[in-house]
Protein backbone atom coordinates (compact mmCIF):
# COMPACT_ATOMS: atom_id res chain seq x y z
CA UNK A 1 0.00 0.00 0.00
CA UNK A 2 1.29 3.52 -0.60
CA UNK A 3 -0.30 6.56 0.60
CA UNK A 4 -1.07 9.42 -2.23
CA UNK A 5 -2.80 12.67 -1.57
CA UNK A 6 -4.90 14.26 -4.53
CA UNK A 7 -3.30 11.20 -6.52
CA UNK A 8 0.35 12.10 -6.24
CA UNK A 9 3.16 10.97 -3.84
CA UNK A 10 3.83 13.50 -1.09
CA UNK A 11 7.48 14.79 -1.24
CA UNK A 12 7.91 15.38 2.47
CA UNK A 13 5.36 15.40 5.52
CA UNK A 14 5.02 17.07 8.84
CA UNK A 15 3.22 16.39 12.35
CA UNK A 16 3.32 19.13 14.81
CA UNK A 17 6.35 21.26 12.36
CA UNK A 18 8.54 18.40 12.19
CA UNK A 19 9.46 16.64 9.24
CA UNK A 20 8.78 12.89 9.44
CA UNK A 21 11.09 10.70 7.55
CA UNK A 22 8.38 7.42 7.01
CA UNK A 23 4.98 6.81 8.12
CA UNK A 24 3.39 3.18 9.26
CA UNK A 25 -0.47 2.55 9.30
CA UNK A 26 -1.42 -0.33 10.87
CA UNK A 27 2.51 -1.81 11.46
CA UNK A 28 3.47 -1.26 7.36
CA UNK A 29 5.18 1.54 5.87
CA UNK A 30 3.01 3.52 3.51
CA UNK A 31 5.39 6.73 2.73
CA UNK A 32 9.07 7.18 3.47
CA UNK A 33 11.61 10.26 2.72
CA UNK A 34 12.75 9.62 -0.42
CA UNK A 35 16.43 11.25 -1.67
CA UNK A 36 15.22 13.69 -4.15
CA UNK A 37 17.26 13.71 -7.70
CA UNK A 38 18.32 16.93 -8.74
CA UNK A 39 17.26 16.53 -12.31
CA UNK A 40 18.98 18.10 -14.92
CA UNK A 41 16.54 20.65 -15.88
CA UNK A 42 16.40 24.29 -18.57
CA UNK A 43 14.89 26.93 -17.30
CA UNK A 44 12.89 29.93 -18.92
CA UNK A 45 15.03 33.40 -18.25
CA UNK A 46 12.70 35.67 -20.53
CA UNK A 47 10.03 37.61 -18.87
CA UNK A 48 7.18 35.83 -21.29
CA UNK A 49 6.55 32.44 -22.85
CA UNK A 50 9.59 30.61 -23.94
CA UNK A 51 10.22 27.09 -26.34
CA UNK A 52 13.03 24.62 -25.56
CA UNK A 53 13.86 22.72 -28.51
CA UNK A 54 15.38 18.98 -28.63
CA UNK A 55 16.90 18.28 -31.59
CA UNK A 56 18.16 14.50 -32.88
CA UNK A 57 20.90 14.56 -35.38
CA UNK A 58 21.83 11.52 -36.62
CA UNK A 59 20.57 7.83 -35.06
CA UNK A 60 22.17 8.20 -31.33
CA UNK A 61 22.46 4.53 -29.95
CA UNK A 62 21.20 5.66 -26.08
CA UNK A 63 19.09 7.91 -24.84
CA UNK A 64 15.92 5.43 -26.25
CA UNK A 65 14.42 6.22 -22.38
CA UNK A 66 14.87 10.01 -22.43
CA UNK A 67 12.07 10.89 -20.58
CA UNK A 68 11.11 14.95 -19.75
CA UNK A 69 8.67 16.56 -17.45
CA UNK A 70 7.54 20.23 -15.99
CA UNK A 71 6.71 19.42 -12.40
CA UNK A 72 9.48 16.40 -11.98
CA UNK A 73 6.11 13.87 -11.28
CA UNK A 74 4.19 12.89 -14.80
CA UNK A 75 6.79 12.60 -17.15
CA UNK A 76 6.48 11.82 -20.93
CA UNK A 77 8.93 10.06 -23.41
CA UNK A 78 10.48 12.23 -25.55
CA UNK A 79 9.04 12.15 -29.26
CA UNK A 80 9.95 13.74 -32.42
CA UNK A 81 8.40 16.07 -34.88
CA UNK A 82 9.37 15.35 -38.68
CA UNK A 83 12.39 17.49 -37.88
CA UNK A 84 13.64 15.36 -35.30
CA UNK A 85 12.47 18.12 -32.86
CA UNK A 86 10.54 18.25 -29.57
CA UNK A 87 9.30 21.71 -28.90
CA UNK A 88 8.12 21.96 -25.27
CA UNK A 89 6.40 25.40 -23.91
CA UNK A 90 7.54 27.17 -20.62
CA UNK A 91 4.80 30.17 -20.55
CA UNK A 92 5.91 31.96 -17.80
CA UNK A 93 9.86 32.85 -16.18
CA UNK A 94 11.38 30.31 -14.16
CA UNK A 95 9.39 27.85 -15.19
CA UNK A 96 11.20 24.59 -15.77
CA UNK A 97 11.87 21.39 -17.92
CA UNK A 98 13.49 18.18 -16.77
CA UNK A 99 15.42 15.67 -18.55
CA UNK A 100 16.22 12.30 -17.43
CA UNK A 101 17.28 8.73 -18.91
CA UNK A 102 18.52 5.47 -17.61
CA UNK A 103 20.93 4.54 -20.79
CA UNK A 104 23.10 7.75 -21.67
CA UNK A 105 22.63 10.72 -24.06
CA UNK A 106 24.48 11.59 -27.24
CA UNK A 107 26.80 8.69 -28.78
CA UNK A 108 29.00 10.12 -31.37
CA UNK A 109 29.99 12.96 -33.14
CA UNK A 110 27.61 11.99 -35.66
CA UNK A 111 24.59 10.69 -33.79
CA UNK A 112 23.85 13.79 -30.52
CA UNK A 113 21.30 15.57 -29.40
CA UNK A 114 21.49 19.37 -28.97
CA UNK A 115 19.13 21.71 -27.08
CA UNK A 116 18.18 25.54 -28.31
CA UNK A 117 15.20 27.76 -27.46
CA UNK A 118 13.56 31.04 -28.48
CA UNK A 119 14.02 32.80 -25.46
CA UNK A 120 16.74 33.17 -23.30
CA UNK A 121 17.11 30.14 -21.08
CA UNK A 122 19.51 28.46 -17.88
CA UNK A 123 20.39 25.33 -17.21
CA UNK A 124 21.02 22.99 -14.35
CA UNK A 125 21.01 20.34 -12.26
CA UNK A 126 23.12 16.62 -12.03
CA UNK A 127 24.26 16.77 -15.63
CA UNK A 128 24.18 12.83 -15.47
CA UNK A 129 20.92 12.48 -14.82
CA UNK A 130 20.54 12.71 -18.02
CA UNK A 131 22.88 9.49 -18.26
CA UNK A 132 21.02 7.00 -15.67
CA UNK A 133 19.32 8.90 -13.11
CA UNK A 134 18.54 5.76 -11.16
CA UNK A 135 22.84 5.28 -10.48
CA UNK A 136 23.49 5.26 -7.01
CA UNK A 137 27.06 6.26 -8.13
CA UNK A 138 27.74 9.47 -10.01
CA UNK A 139 28.57 7.99 -13.72
CA UNK A 140 31.23 9.72 -15.62
CA UNK A 141 30.56 11.07 -18.40
CA UNK A 142 30.78 8.93 -21.16
CA UNK A 143 32.57 9.16 -24.65
CA UNK A 144 30.65 11.83 -26.61
CA UNK A 145 27.93 11.74 -23.67
CA UNK A 146 27.48 15.85 -24.06
CA UNK A 147 29.29 16.67 -27.21
CA UNK A 148 27.54 19.61 -28.75
CA UNK A 149 24.64 19.44 -26.14
CA UNK A 150 24.41 23.68 -26.35
CA UNK A 151 25.99 23.87 -29.59
CA UNK A 152 25.40 27.60 -30.86
CA UNK A 153 22.85 28.22 -28.65
CA UNK A 154 23.25 31.93 -28.20
CA UNK A 155 19.76 32.07 -25.78
CA UNK A 156 21.45 30.48 -23.21
CA UNK A 157 22.83 32.45 -20.17
CA UNK A 158 23.38 30.97 -17.22
CA UNK A 159 24.53 27.51 -16.44
CA UNK A 160 23.08 27.86 -12.35
CA UNK A 161 24.63 24.82 -10.52
CA UNK A 162 24.96 22.30 -13.37
CA UNK A 163 27.45 19.63 -11.64
CA UNK A 164 29.52 17.84 -14.32
CA UNK A 165 31.61 14.17 -13.06
CA UNK A 166 34.93 13.11 -14.52
CA UNK A 167 35.01 13.38 -18.39
CA UNK A 168 36.10 10.69 -21.06
CA UNK A 169 37.16 10.83 -24.20
CA UNK A 170 35.31 13.86 -26.04
CA UNK A 171 32.46 14.03 -23.12
CA UNK A 172 32.46 17.69 -23.06
CA UNK A 173 33.39 18.47 -27.05
CA UNK A 174 32.06 21.43 -28.62
CA UNK A 175 29.42 21.30 -25.52
CA UNK A 176 28.91 25.11 -25.24
CA UNK A 177 30.46 26.36 -28.78
CA UNK A 178 29.12 29.74 -30.03
CA UNK A 179 27.15 30.55 -26.72
CA UNK A 180 27.69 33.96 -27.40
CA UNK A 181 25.49 35.49 -23.74
CA UNK A 182 26.67 32.95 -21.06
CA UNK A 183 28.79 34.62 -18.87
CA UNK A 184 29.51 31.74 -16.48
CA UNK A 185 30.76 27.86 -16.85
CA UNK A 186 29.47 24.56 -15.17
CA UNK A 187 31.43 23.64 -12.08
CA UNK A 188 34.05 21.61 -13.34
CA UNK A 189 35.24 20.84 -9.87
CA UNK A 190 34.76 17.31 -9.01
CA UNK A 191 36.81 16.75 -13.02
CA UNK A 192 39.79 15.20 -12.24
CA UNK A 193 40.70 14.07 -15.16
CA UNK A 194 40.04 15.40 -18.83
CA UNK A 195 40.44 12.25 -21.67
CA UNK A 196 41.40 12.95 -24.85
CA UNK A 197 38.94 15.80 -26.75
CA UNK A 198 37.59 15.41 -23.59
CA UNK A 199 37.05 19.53 -23.58
CA UNK A 200 38.01 20.33 -26.76
CA UNK A 201 36.55 23.88 -28.25
CA UNK A 202 34.28 23.13 -25.09
CA UNK A 203 33.62 27.22 -24.79
CA UNK A 204 35.30 28.47 -28.21
CA UNK A 205 33.55 31.64 -28.76
CA UNK A 206 31.48 32.02 -25.41
CA UNK A 207 32.27 35.80 -26.09
CA UNK A 208 30.85 37.05 -23.20
CA UNK A 209 32.33 34.42 -20.74
CA UNK A 210 33.92 35.69 -17.81
CA UNK A 211 34.48 33.49 -15.58
CA UNK A 212 36.08 30.25 -16.05
CA UNK A 213 35.13 27.27 -14.75
CA UNK A 214 37.19 25.43 -11.45
CA UNK A 215 39.65 22.81 -13.05
CA UNK A 216 42.00 22.82 -9.60
CA UNK A 217 41.35 18.94 -9.12
CA UNK A 218 42.84 18.16 -12.68
CA UNK A 219 46.03 16.17 -12.40
CA UNK A 220 45.94 15.07 -16.62
CA UNK A 221 45.03 16.50 -19.91
CA UNK A 222 44.86 13.60 -22.43
CA UNK A 223 45.43 14.73 -26.41
CA UNK A 224 43.75 17.33 -27.66
CA UNK A 225 41.66 17.36 -23.84
CA UNK A 226 41.69 21.24 -23.75
CA UNK A 227 42.50 21.87 -27.25
CA UNK A 228 40.58 25.51 -28.44
CA UNK A 229 38.56 25.02 -25.07
CA UNK A 230 38.76 28.97 -24.49
CA UNK A 231 39.45 29.83 -27.77
CA UNK A 232 38.08 33.44 -29.19
CA UNK A 233 36.64 33.94 -25.83
CA UNK A 234 37.45 37.70 -25.51
CA UNK A 235 35.85 38.48 -22.22
CA UNK A 236 37.92 36.38 -20.37
CA UNK A 237 40.58 37.86 -17.78
CA UNK A 238 41.69 34.82 -16.10
CA UNK A 239 42.13 31.27 -16.75
CA UNK A 240 40.96 28.65 -14.52
CA UNK A 241 43.41 27.17 -11.74
CA UNK A 242 45.23 24.30 -13.73
CA UNK A 243 47.67 24.15 -10.41
CA UNK A 244 47.37 20.25 -9.96
CA UNK A 245 47.93 19.25 -13.64
CA UNK A 246 51.34 17.36 -13.73
CA UNK A 247 51.30 16.37 -17.41
CA UNK A 248 49.91 17.59 -20.80
CA UNK A 249 49.26 15.01 -23.88
CA UNK A 250 49.70 15.66 -27.53
CA UNK A 251 48.00 19.18 -28.76
CA UNK A 252 46.40 18.93 -24.89
CA UNK A 253 46.51 22.86 -24.71
CA UNK A 254 47.08 23.81 -28.45
CA UNK A 255 45.21 27.05 -29.17
CA UNK A 256 43.75 26.94 -25.52
CA UNK A 257 43.23 30.55 -24.96
CA UNK A 258 43.80 31.88 -28.51
CA UNK A 259 42.37 34.97 -29.06
CA UNK A 260 41.58 35.68 -25.53
CA UNK A 261 41.89 39.49 -25.95
CA UNK A 262 41.16 40.27 -22.36
CA UNK A 263 42.85 37.58 -21.01
CA UNK A 264 45.46 39.45 -17.87
CA UNK A 265 46.64 36.12 -15.96
CA UNK A 266 47.78 32.42 -17.35
CA UNK A 267 47.17 29.26 -15.81
CA UNK A 268 49.26 28.01 -12.70
CA UNK A 269 50.99 25.47 -15.19
CA UNK A 270 54.14 24.62 -12.38
CA UNK A 271 53.22 21.06 -11.62
CA UNK A 272 53.21 20.35 -15.21
CA UNK A 273 56.31 18.46 -15.94
CA UNK A 274 55.80 16.80 -19.39
CA UNK A 275 54.36 17.95 -22.68
CA UNK A 276 53.67 16.06 -25.50
CA UNK A 277 53.57 16.69 -29.08
CA UNK A 278 52.11 20.31 -30.02
CA UNK A 279 50.82 20.23 -26.40
CA UNK A 280 51.32 24.11 -25.96
CA UNK A 281 50.86 24.91 -29.56
CA UNK A 282 49.65 28.60 -29.78
CA UNK A 283 48.29 27.65 -26.48
CA UNK A 284 48.59 31.96 -25.79
CA UNK A 285 48.66 33.05 -29.63
CA UNK A 286 46.53 36.63 -29.96
CA UNK A 287 46.31 37.39 -26.58
CA UNK A 288 47.60 40.72 -26.19
CA UNK A 289 46.43 41.65 -22.90
CA UNK A 290 48.64 39.31 -21.29
CA UNK A 291 51.84 40.05 -19.59
CA UNK A 292 53.34 37.38 -18.08
CA UNK A 293 53.68 33.42 -19.24
CA UNK A 294 52.91 30.45 -17.08
CA UNK A 295 56.15 29.18 -14.80
CA UNK A 296 57.07 25.49 -17.51
CA UNK A 297 60.02 25.30 -15.60
CA UNK A 298 59.31 21.94 -14.11
CA UNK A 299 58.70 20.84 -17.37
CA UNK A 300 61.40 18.28 -18.34
CA UNK A 301 59.85 16.45 -21.50
CA UNK A 302 58.38 18.17 -24.40
CA UNK A 303 57.33 17.03 -27.50
CA UNK A 304 57.89 18.01 -31.21
CA UNK A 305 56.75 21.61 -31.51
CA UNK A 306 55.79 21.59 -27.92
CA UNK A 307 55.71 25.53 -27.40
CA UNK A 308 55.44 26.33 -31.04
CA UNK A 309 54.24 29.85 -31.61
CA UNK A 310 53.08 29.66 -28.24
CA UNK A 311 53.01 33.37 -27.17
CA UNK A 312 52.85 34.66 -30.68
CA UNK A 313 51.35 38.08 -31.08
CA UNK A 314 51.17 38.61 -26.84
CA UNK A 315 52.12 42.36 -27.32
CA UNK A 316 51.89 43.08 -24.14
CA UNK A 317 54.16 40.50 -22.66
CA UNK A 318 57.37 40.76 -20.63
CA UNK A 319 57.88 37.75 -19.15
CA UNK A 320 58.00 34.31 -20.92
CA UNK A 321 59.47 31.10 -19.37
CA UNK A 322 61.32 27.92 -21.27
CA UNK A 323 61.13 24.65 -20.23
CA UNK A 324 63.39 22.85 -18.58
CA UNK A 325 65.90 21.13 -20.69
CA UNK A 326 69.04 20.85 -21.78
CA UNK A 327 68.95 21.97 -25.91
CA UNK A 328 65.64 24.30 -26.80
CA UNK A 329 66.63 23.86 -30.14
CA UNK A 330 65.53 20.82 -31.43
CA UNK A 331 62.46 19.52 -32.61
CA UNK A 332 61.00 22.86 -32.62
CA UNK A 333 60.33 23.45 -29.82
CA UNK A 334 60.42 26.79 -29.53
CA UNK A 335 59.72 27.77 -32.90
CA UNK A 336 58.25 31.03 -33.20
CA UNK A 337 56.87 30.81 -29.97
CA UNK A 338 57.49 34.45 -29.27
CA UNK A 339 57.02 35.97 -32.75
CA UNK A 340 55.12 39.57 -32.31
CA UNK A 341 55.24 39.27 -28.61
CA UNK A 342 56.67 42.17 -26.28
CA UNK A 343 56.32 45.10 -28.68
CA UNK A 344 53.75 47.00 -26.88
CA UNK A 345 55.38 45.64 -23.48
CA UNK A 346 57.22 48.21 -21.24
CA UNK A 347 60.17 47.93 -19.02
CA UNK A 348 62.54 45.02 -18.93
CA UNK A 349 61.37 41.87 -21.27
CA UNK A 350 62.73 38.57 -19.81
CA UNK A 351 63.00 35.04 -21.10
CA UNK A 352 64.01 32.54 -18.11
CA UNK A 353 65.83 30.09 -19.38
CA UNK A 354 67.34 27.05 -17.20
CA UNK A 355 70.96 27.54 -16.50
CA UNK A 356 73.57 26.61 -19.70
CA UNK A 357 70.19 25.48 -21.52
CA UNK A 358 71.18 25.99 -25.37
CA UNK A 359 68.74 28.50 -26.87
CA UNK A 360 68.23 30.00 -30.60
CA UNK A 361 68.29 33.79 -30.59
CA UNK A 362 65.38 35.45 -32.74
CA UNK A 363 61.76 34.81 -32.35
CA UNK A 364 62.43 30.90 -31.53
CA UNK A 365 63.93 31.40 -28.64
CA UNK A 366 65.63 34.89 -27.71
CA UNK A 367 64.36 37.95 -29.57
CA UNK A 368 66.07 40.87 -30.01
CA UNK A 369 64.84 43.20 -27.07
CA UNK A 370 64.94 40.68 -24.66
CA UNK A 371 67.15 39.42 -21.71
CA UNK A 372 68.04 36.18 -20.75
CA UNK A 373 67.86 35.05 -17.14
CA UNK A 374 68.89 31.56 -16.09
CA UNK A 375 66.94 29.69 -13.51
Amino acid sequence: MAMTIGGKTPQSIEIDGKAVQSLAIGGEVVWSQQEQVDYFYIQNAYNGPNTVILTKTGSPTTGSTLEWSTDQETWGTVAYDSNNQLEIPLASQYDKVYFRSTDGFSSSNNNYYVFSSSQSINAGGDIWTLIDFTSEIVPDVPEYGFYRLFYNCSTLIEVLDLSIPNISDNGLSTCFTGCTSLTTGPDLSNVTSVGNGGLRSCFYNCTALMTAPDLSNVTSVGNYGLSTCFGSCTSLTTAPDLSNVTSVGNYGLQTCFRSCTSLTTAPDLSNVTSVGDSGLYSCFNGCTSLTTGPDLSNVTSVGNSGLAQCFQGCENLGEATAPNISNLTVNYVLANWLNGAGTQATGTKVVRVPTGATINTGDSGIPSGWTRVNY
